[in-house]
């Protein structure tokens, strides 16, 4: 193709939401590619790490059920069985994804995609090859990187990021994760649940830092109540080769000691990502930056006209679904659309044991605002249905403003808390009261029962806990 009348470069979620969306329109749509298509969070992300917490959850279930008496014997973890699994479920999802943009007649290259200047793209083909083509529209999604940390060892062969360590063929005794943010949290599940020592280091002094204090100290313990070592306000000094094993070195920010840990497989480096725009030649193009990030208006819009970019490369909410929202929008103004993308209510969802998830402001972040808030909590362990299903180590927040009973956010630290919280989301986004929540008949016995008694407790007392 010579000529579409969209471009868009990256194919994860933002930008197959992007492609998508711009050919059920009728327009002539260019996906490029250089890897698989679904990007991170299909591929290296989202959905294998899925796959394994759900391996894992089962074997939590059946190690339950011997403790109670209902199941005999022992429950062994086939790991390589498990990693299978999580490829099979990766491969399906990316074969759907490719008969969607075949059947929305998407033209996908598989190339690496350089752009330079307005309208044009130029591709680098696996076989070695270049072409051009031209372009009404660019919409960029490069998406986002991986931090690596700069210190001594981190080229160390047993030190890996998230993609690699989602290719392990043996499980490590001991597991050093960098990181003690939303990545480092759920590999730390997924490996100490399958009995790996698994320590977890962090610079900031809470696990989760954008989650309220509170919730943090509660996460905290559950995960050392799992067996997970937390070093909190721990900078990273060095890692070296000690024989088959690694040893990594901190300095405690508190005191200024040094502390050595040994005896370590594997070392993973998840400090986070910043946004990528590989392949993007920013000055060329003139186009106006924010740190690493492309600047971007409510319409995904850049300073360059005909130039979009969505996703992790634009630094707002790392997040797949919040990637697709945009890449959506995107396609549709440059059709000539004026779709405004509203991020004030995107939750965000992290699956550590228990999960935790949250919305909105949070009561720390809405005090340093200055705004005068009510608090209702509902803890797991005054559920019903938390009770029968023996999980009942958990909290529900909601956040209201105090004069307007308006709810400005909420946060569960909880199971199941990635799919309770869409409820806040929707009362959010549409500035629900909190008495319009808690007036609502909310079906017995549920774990969203927990959201209306917490919605009690800002308009008066919740039912089933003494206040």
């Amino acid at each position: 193709m010579d000529q579409a009348d969209i471009a868009v470069i990256g194919g994860g979620p933002g930008g197959y939401a992007a492609a998508i969306r711009a050919a059920q329109a009728g327009a002539a749509v260019v996906l490029v590619e250089k890897d698989a298509p679904g990007g991170t969070c299909l591929n290296r992300g989202c959905i294998p790490t899925k796959a394994l917490i759900t391996a894992v959850s089962e074997i939590r279930i059946a190690q339950r059920a011997m403790n109670r008496g209902i199941l005999e014997g022992t429950v062994r973890p086939d790991f390589g069985r498990m990693m299978t699994e999580k490829n099979k479920a990766v491969e399906n999802l990316r074969h759907g994804l490719l008969t969607l943009l075949k059947r929305n007649k998407v033209h996908l290259v598989n190339a690496t995609a350089t752009v330079r200047n307005p309208g044009e793209v130029r591709l680098s083909l696996p076989t070695g090859g270049e072409k051009s083509f031209v372009a009404k529209s660019i919409i960029l999604a490069t998406g986002s990187a991986s931090v690596r940390p700069q210190v001594e060892g981190i080229d160390l062969p047993g030190v890996m990021d998230s993609e690699r360590i989602l290719n392990l063929e043996n499980l490590p005794d001991k597991l050093l994760i960098i990181g003690g943010g939303v990545i480092g949290l759920e590999f730390a599940g997924i490996f100490s649940s399958l009995g790996c020592r698994v320590v977890v280091v962090e610079i900031l002094p809470a696990v989760l830092p954008a989650m309220d204090a509170d919730m943090s100290r509660r996460l905290l313990s559950l995960l050392k109540r799992t067996g997970v070592e937390v070093f909190l306000q721990s900078k990273l000094h060095a890692i070296k080769q000690v024989g088959q094993k690694l040893a990594v070195t901190l300095e405690r920010e508190k005191t200024g000691d040094t502390v050595t840990i040994g005896e370590i497989d594997v070392v993973l480096a998840a400090a986070g990502r910043v946004p990528s725009t590989h392949g993007v030649d920013t000055k060329a193009l003139g186009l106006k930056m924010t740190g690493r990030a492309v600047s971007v208006n409510e319409k995904m819009e850049t300073n360059i006209p005909g130039v979009y970019a969505v996703g992790d490369c634009t630094g707002g909410p790392m997040l797949a679904h919040a990637a697709t929202v945009q890449g959506a929008a995107a396609a549709e103004n440059a059709l000539g659309g004026l779709k405004r993308v509203d991020l004030s209510a995107v939750p965000g969802c992290v699956f550590t044991y228990p999960e935790t998830a949250g919305v909105g402001l949070g009561e720390d972040e809405a005090k340093r605002q200055g705004r005068n808030v009510l608090v209702g909590r509902f803890p797991y362990s005054a559920l019903g249905k938390a009770v029968a299903l023996g999980e009942t180590s958990g909290l529900i927040k909601l956040i209201a403003d105090r004069e307007t009973g308006v709810l400005l956010g909420g946060q569960i630290l909880g199971y199941a808390a990635t799919e309770l919280i869409a409820e806040v989301t929707l009362a959010v986004r549409n500035s629900l009261k909190a008495a319009d929540v808690a007036e609502t008949i909310h079906a017995h016995p549920t774990l969203a029962e927990g959201i209306m008694e917490a919605a009690h407790g800002i308009i008066g007392k919740p039912l089933h806990i003494v206040s």
